[in-house]
């Protein structure tokens, strides 16, 4: 299944913190499936905040579909 189907169907993008400075974010679907940045940035759009982030205004901590 493709990262558009499943996200659409009620998978959430996970956001992983880099343990780094130099090290960028991951992201992943709830059932592991990698989502690579380019994916992302052209879902991004379409989503919308799940999990709010740790700080208010920090990036949240997972996105479901939004329409």
């Amino acid at each position: 299944m493709d990262v558009l189907t499943a996200v659409k169907q009620g998978a959430r993008v996970m956001v992983t913190m880099p343990d780094r400075a130099d090290r960028k974010k991951k992201y992943s679907l709830t059932d592991g499936t990698e989502v690579s940045h380019d994916q992302f940035d052209r879902l991004k759009p379409f989503l919308a905040a799940d999990d709010p982030g740790l700080m208010p205004d920090a990036e949240p901590l997972s996105y479901r579909w939004g329409g």
